[in-house]
């Protein structure tokens, strides 16, 4: 190297250096930590070292330079800094603390938990000295250590209730939920208005049956211990849904509201049935409401209590006492806010579960008559449209739905519903130009980005993308399949097969028979011809494997096989589709049916 590049290297260290010192001490601070968060660990510790020297006492120098030692495992200046500070202070516990903590990085484990031990042992009465032992142990994943000094340390202080939160953790990680479900109690009756917290805490915990046995057995012990607890009881209640007995839970609840005050009436029961929506739990969901009606004939809500239960009977296909049910609100409450929305349910239980296109008509056109600013009659000329649609009066169907889009603000979920409803009505009809023109208009710049995550989106999308690729290319077979999807609409499954089988026999190697198997799948799944709905959706993945909904029909085969009672084979297919489809709508879908495969096991 010549001298005179040498000299313009020192002139430039020197100027980068003095620009560097002419910033401000927090400046230098800030640039420190961005350079640290953005990995550049070099440079922040040249930094924070001359921070240090410039300030040898300040504490946040101190801090931060030693965790960026541990990061980059120096070592060697983080021991002689740590050695330092015991020499200055020797009655601070902290550097101590923090050299066992470099030891066990180092990998000298025995040597780390020696010095940990000595800090206790000088410091045994000094609560926060082991709360913070504890806490870099912690740290540092010795869980069972932790557990052991917190043990000690409640020993030593005399209070068996001290660091129960922490504690319930350490028992979870190491997968010891009943002692963990112990400390959470404890810190309950420590502080009895946290009740909400210990709930959701304790119902965090794993599913598994191994889990849920330890955790139920423990609420048992601390019930008999204080049976009159309502919060136990409320926990209990909640544990028993979990990991027990609906029955149980039931009884849990019901003393729970036998406990209540008058102006917390009802309230126990109510909370208890909103949360059984398992298919198995729904009887005892029918059970509690009717108990709350006969417990409070006067209930203020009780309005509300009925149509749960019409809900309740639709869910369960129990579909004459829901109609009953839910006619009762709204002949005996006509007032009640509940009375647009039971109408509202009665009309579509008469169209889709007892086709009844009549009877739902009638109901639809009464509460636009009579509700017509409730929130159900803004949104009732959409589920007209689609009885309309199913009774196969287009033309009317598509006056419901242009009534909606003119009398609703443009750009609001009922106004993109109705919008995608009108659009699939053209398609229905084989128009497919003004079908297109009507999904082009629902998405627009300029639109609340939450607007996006509506299914009438996606559902648009999927729509808008089918007819684009298939209108020109092939249009007959496209034709075919809007005229299969319309009779499955309409109830007419065996129409919608000859059509499907029309299409897939003329053309099998169209992408569009992708969708003509999907959908002829779809029936036969209705139908529990299980085996066939398998083969069509095996045929549609080897043969399109690159097809817009190749995730929804890996996602289906999975169901297939869970309705055929072969899970074994539903969780491979699920494995797969979190591989390959990562992005779909349905990966949260996926992701729940495999857990509660596992879980199930």
């Amino acid at each position: 190297m010549n001298k005179f590049r040498l000299r313009i290297i020192i002139i430039f260290l020197i100027f980068g250096t003095v620009k560097l010192y002419a910033q401000k001490p927090d400046e230098l601070l800030n640039l420190a930590v961005k350079y640290e968060n953005a990995g550049k660990l070099d440079e922040a510790r040249q930094i924070l070292e001359s921070l240090h020297i410039s300030a040898p006492r300040n504490v946040v120098y101190q801090t931060r330079l030693k965790g960026l030692y541990l990061r980059m495992q120096a070592y060697d200046p983080l021991l002689a800094m740590l050695d330092q500070e015991i020499l200055q202070n020797p009655k601070n516990p902290t550097p101590t603390i923090e050299k066992a903590q470099a030891y066990h990085r180092m990998g000298k484990r025995d040597e780390a938990i020696q010095l940990w031990k000595s800090v206790i042992k000088t410091y045994s009465k000094q609560r926060n000295v082991i709360q913070q032992v504890a806490g870099v142990i912690t740290a540092e994943r010795l869980f069972f250590e932790a557990i052991d000094v917190y043990k000690d340390g409640r020993k030593a202080l005399d209070d068996p209730n001290l660091w129960t939160i922490q504690m319930a953790g350490l028992y979870s990680a190491v997968q010891d939920y009943g002692e963990a479900t112990r400390e959470y109690l404890r810190y309950l009756v420590e502080k009895p208005n946290q009740a909400s917290y210990i709930e959701t805490s304790i119902l965090r915990m794993p599913k598994a049956i191994k889990a849920g046995g330890e955790i139920l057995n423990v609420l048992k012990e601390a019930l008999q211990q204080d049976e009159n607890n309502p919060d136990l009881l409320k926990i209990l209640s909640r544990a028993h849904l979990r990991w027990g007995d609906v029955k149980d839970g039931y009884a849990c609840a019901l003393r729970q509201e036998d406990l209540s005050s008058k102006n917390l009436a009802g309230v126990a029961l109510l909370e208890f049935a909103g949360r059984l929506r398992e298919p198995e739990m729904l009887p005892y969901a029918e059970k509690t409401y009717l108990e709350l009606l006969r417990r409070y004939p006067d209930y203020p809500a009780r309005d509300q209590i009925w149509f749960l239960l019409g809900q309740n009977y639709a869910v369960r296909g129990e579909s004459d006492l829901a109609l009953a049910v839910l006619d009762s609100v709204v002949q005996h409450m006509p007032r009640s806010p509940i009375a647009s929305q039971s109408l509202m349910l009665y009309g579509k239980i008469q169209r889709d579960q007892k086709a009844n296109y009549p009877a739902a008509d009638r109901a639809f056109k009464r509460l636009i008559k009579f509700y017509p600013n409730s929130s159900d009659g803004r949104r009732v000329n959409l589920e007209l449209g689609v009885l309309q649609v199913m009774s196969d009066s287009l033309d009317q169907a598509e006056r419901s739905f242009t009534k909606n889009l003119q009398t609703t603000k443009p750009y609001t979920p009922i106004w993109i519903e109705a919008s995608l409803r009108l659009a699939e009505t053209a398609y229905y009809r084989g128009d497919f130009d003004t079908a297109l023109t009507v999904l082009k208009e629902m998405s627009q710049p300029g639109m609340k980005p939450g607007l996006f995550q509506h299914p009438a989106m996606n559902d648009g999308l999927q729509l808008r993308l089918l007819i684009q690729t298939h209108m020109t290319k092939s249009p007959d077979a496209l034709r075919l399949l809007s005229e299969s999807q319309l009779r499955v609409l309409q109830n007419r499954p065996d129409q919608a097969m000859q059509s499907l089988d029309g299409l897939i026999m003329q053309y099998p190697k169209t992408e569009i028979s992708a969708y003509g198997l999907l959908e002829r799948a779809s029936i036969q799944k209705i139908r529990k011809q299980e085996k066939h709905s398998l083969a069509d959706l095996d045929t549609l993945l080897s043969r399109f494997p690159e097809s817009l909904i190749a995730d929804q029909a890996l996602y289906e085969s999975g169901l297939v096989c869970e309705q055929m009672g072969d899970e074994a084979s539903a969780i491979p297919r699920y494995e797969q589709f979190l591989i390959q489809h990562s992005a779909s709508v349905h990966i949260e879908a996926v992701r729940k049916r495999i857990r509660q495969l596992e879980e199930g096991r």
